[in-house]
């Protein structure tokens, strides 16, 4: 949602390769919890979503200790095993 901007719950789940309605559950935790706000869209039954100050915030704070924890990884395992189970992770999703 960040690099997406304001977009709709069908877009974003596609770009995430969710489905729709997984989607949507994860997002009402993420509004509940002030991160993103969630409103009508041009067709009434269409949902935009965008990410708040306060999800931006998070994300800014959470985006270097994820950068961390592969760099961890890698340094645990070394760049080959990881990039091989970086592939099967993404074959199985």
């Amino acid at each position: 949602m960040n690099e997406l901007g304001p977009t709709t719950v069908t877009q974003l789940a596609q770009s995430l390769e969710l489905e729709r309605t997984a989607a949507t559950r994860n997002l009402a935790v993420m509004e509940k919890a002030g991160l993103i706000k969630r409103r009508e869209g041009e067709d009434r039954r269409e949902r935009v979503v965008e990410i708040t100050a306060e999800g931006r915030k998070r994300l800014n704070t959470a985006r270097p200790m994820w950068r961390n924890a592969q760099r961890d990884l890698i340094d645990k395992i070394g760049e080959p095993i990881a990039g091989s189970l970086l592939q099967k992770l993404d074959s199985i999703a």
